[in-house]
């Protein structure tokens, strides 16, 4: 939804890793 450049979807991966439903919001994968 809001993290598109692949920069900034493995910066905020692995800092909301412990937020599984804001990841599977934030992420179509």
């Amino acid at each position: 939804i809001f993290f598109k450049s692949q920069q900034n979807n493995n910066f905020f991966r692995l800092y909301l890793c412990k937020d599984k439903n804001l990841l599977k919001g934030a992420y179509n994968d």
